[in-house]
């Protein structure tokens, strides 16, 4: 799961008819760049939901993580120095990072929950095949990234307000998993966007969920322990298994 969830471009493999359209950047070169867009637009133009897709786009770490080394990019205005400079060698952990294009889904007016609208994803956190807990993050007016320490807003919610699309999803990718993976004790969280025209897209998973304990929130106090208790109980059960 990890193989699958880690890398990007691997989500994106196993998960072609809900995820979000992705294309590897092999070098962060110019060339290889324009290549990248190229073949992304090819794909673009044959999604059955096209309309979504506005002309801009996602650069992101294949395997980053906590909406680290994501940068939106206008190819008529963006100074391709300035991209390249930004994926170079990491001469410091003498590491190469690699990257995956992806197109900007206009989502502003996607998801609407109670009070909160705007650029909202939709977590959903599972363990062994069941909904745990469930969140969405929205995103600082302006921006466009929703993690938290990104300076976006987290709030809890009932598990009752995942829509029934999103729940038909998770439903196939459990199965898709399934077919492969050994999921009994996994836990693993699934972020999901809704487009403006209604259509939903499968963003990435996760297979460390991490623990969100904002002092300023009770609340985030409170499921945060909620969620240590459910994994400790977890433990518990593998620990009597293995007797």
């Amino acid at each position: 799961m990890k193989d699958i969830f880690q890398n990007k471009l691997n989500t994106y493999k196993h998960f072609k008819e809900f995820a979000i359209p992705t294309v590897e950047i092999t070098n962060p070169s110019k060339r290889k760049i324009i290549l990248a867009k190229s073949k992304l637009d090819k794909l673009l133009k044959k999604h059955r939901h096209r309309v979504d897709f506005n002309g801009s786009y996602i650069i992101k770490d294949k395997t980053g993580a906590g909406g680290f080394r994501i940068y939106k990019v206008d190819f008529d205005k963006f100074g391709f120095k300035e991209i390249m400079k930004q994926y170079k060698l990491d001469k410091k952990n003498k590491k190469i990072l690699s990257f995956v294009l992806q197109p900007f889904i206009n989502c502003d007016k996607g998801f609407v929950f109670e009070e909160y609208h705007g650029l909202i994803d939709l977590r959903v956190i599972l363990l062994n095949h069941k909904i745990i807990q469930t969140y969405i993050r929205i995103a600082k007016k302006g921006r466009f990234k929703c993690n938290e320490h990104q300076g976006g807003n987290l709030v809890y919610m009932p598990i009752k307000i995942i829509p029934e699309d999103a729940l038909t999803i998770i439903g196939k990718i459990i199965k898709k998993l399934d077919a492969k993976l050994n999921l009994k004790h996994s836990l693993y969280a699934l972020d999901f966007i809704r487009s403006n025209n209604g259509n939903l897209y499968f963003i990435e998973g996760n297979t460390n969920p991490g623990i969100d304990w904002n002092h300023r929130k009770k609340i985030n106090e409170i499921k945060s322990k909620e969620l240590i208790n459910i994994i400790v109980n977890e433990l518990r059960l593998i620990i009597q298994e293995r007797g």
